[in-house]
């Protein structure tokens, strides 16, 4: 099943090239579960796109340490979605929703490369203007990912770390204006 299931590791490219390939080895994963009464083929089918997104994400982003080139990078998953919805989607048969799932794996991967930025309050005490870049770069994707005819995608957990982290922020502002009218 290795053979048949590492169709899945580079799927952005063969969902295009040769879709043939997947929806084989979808076939294959759904007879056997058929044959054992399992669905155990077709979890380890969305688990290995789950893996191959995961590691799609470190090649993209690379070991980039700042929150602005994190968040440049990661516009290519608008992309990606679009090439899921458009050529993955159609492969698989409607019991995966496998539109749902990779945006589902996509949205959870960008909130594991962003929540660390968010989440070390000495960076965020450092670098205050980072939570107002982030709150500009989630509102701008959310609205491109609407543009190209995506409504479900909600980045509704990273907005709440956002808010919990937003009295750094407010501390520091209040910090700088206090600092202003004493020069003055």
């Amino acid at each position: 099943m290795e053979k048949v299931f590492s169709c899945f590791d580079n799927y952005i490219v063969i969902c295009r090239t040769r879709p043939e390939v997947i929806k084989q080895a979808v076939e294959i994963a759904d007879k056997n579960d058929l044959a054992e009464q399992t669905t155990e083929y077709s979890k380890a089918v969305l688990a290995r796109l789950q893996g191959a997104a995961a590691k799609r994400f470190d090649e993209q982003l690379g070991n980039k340490t700042e929150i602005n080139m994190v968040l440049e990078n990661i516009k290519f998953t608008v992309d990606d979605l679009l090439l899921i919805f458009e050529y993955l989607q159609p492969i698989f048969p409607e019991k995966y929703k496998v539109f749902a799932f990779m945006e589902e794996v996509y949205k959870d991967q960008i909130q594991v490369k962003v929540l660390p930025f968010i989440s070390d309050f000495n960076y965020l005490k450092e670098n205050p203007g980072t939570l107002v870049y982030l709150i500009n770069w989630l509102n701008t994707y959310e609205k491109l990912l609407t543009k190209v005819g995506f409504t479900t995608v909600s980045f509704g957990s990273l907005r709440d770390k956002i808010k919990e982290s937003s009295p750094i922020f407010m501390k520091h502002i209040e910090k700088m204006f206090n600092d202003f009218l004493e020069n003055i």
